[in-house]
C-alpha cells in the first residue's frame, strides 16, 4: 500500500483552478514532513476562498478512507 494515493482537480466553470492530492498511506519521512493531504491553487485564484473550499472537500475524503478502512 506504500506510495497509495488519490489526486482531486478542482475545475470552476471548466477551468482547472487546482488540485489536491490525499494519501492513504503514510511513511515514516511523511508522517515527519508531509501529511495526508497536500493541494495547491492556481495563483489567479487565490485569495477567492477555493483553497478552503478544496482543504474542506479532501479532508471529507480522507475522513471517508479513515472510516473505512478494514485492518
Amino acid at each position: 500500500m506504500a506510495g497509495s494515493s488519490t489526486t482531486y482537480w478542482l475545475y470552476v466553470n471548466g477551468v482547472l483552478i487546482g488540485f489536491g492530492t490525499v494519501r492513504s498511506f503514510l511513511t515514516d519521512a511523511l508522517k515527519k514532513a508531509g501529511g495526508n493531504i497536500g493541494y495547491g491553487i492556481a495563483p489567479l485564484y487565490c485569495g477567492k476562498g477555493y483553497g478552503n473550499e478544496l482543504l474542506r472537500l479532501l479532508l471529507q475524503k480522507r475522513m471517508r478512507q479513515a472510516s473505512t478502512k478494514s485492518y
